[in-house]
């Protein structure tokens, strides 16, 4: 009988797990329908795109400044560069981050539909912080909720596809789930 019980547990589990996974899958093909459809609005207006920098300095950069314009100054140094493309479908932010120490830099591109919901995030980081240089990517892909639904990971040859088997201090993908809590939006004009 608790054996009868046990494989009944374990068929029900699988049966939502599989339920569950076609759930995703459908969501992730949605996803990769709406990057595509992105990628000719990004490259047609990236150039004229609106971009916030965040520069910060002091003795331990305690002091931050946004500005809509590029400032040049041997005491603040860019901790952040962000794009931003509003359009029809949504908005995409991509992000710049940059360690003070040039150990590493981070690239993120953040991807929200028409409601303000983030959908999907490519996030790749170049460091040398490793065993050797690397390039890990990071692709984060959420559901209507907000919920993480597929998290892929890979590391390269830093700035190459050859993917290597190199341990590295990593960083955390940092996102807003909702467009309208990005920190940068209150600096902008």
């Amino acid at each position: 009988m608790i054996d009868t019980l046990k494989i009944l547990a374990l068929m029900l589990g699988m049966l939502l797990s599989m339920t569950s996974y076609a759930g995703d899958s459908k969501r992730i093909e949605e996803i990769q329908a709406r990057f595509s459809t992105w990628q000719p609005v990004i490259k047609n207006e990236q150039k004229n795109a609106a971009v916030i920098y965040h520069y910060a300095w002091g003795n331990n950069f305690e002091n931050e400044e946004w500005s809509t314009k590029q400032i040049k100054s041997a005491e603040k140094r860019l901790a952040e560069k962000v794009t931003l493309i509003k359009d029809r479908i949504g908005s995409w932010v991509y992000k710049e981050d940059f360690s003070f120490s040039g150990d590493w830099v981070i690239t993120s591109e953040h991807y929200y539909d028409e409601e303000g919901k983030l959908f999907f995030v490519f996030w790749r980081m170049n460091t040398f912080q490793a065993e050797e240089p690397a390039t890990v990517e990071k692709r984060l892909y959420f559901d209507k909720q907000g919920n993480i639904v597929r998290n892929r990971e890979a590391v390269y040859r830093i700035n190459t596809k050859q993917e290597i088997k190199a341990s590295f201090m990593d960083r955390p993908v940092s996102y807003e789930v909702s467009f309208s809590k990005q920190e940068f939006l209150k600096h902008l004009p």
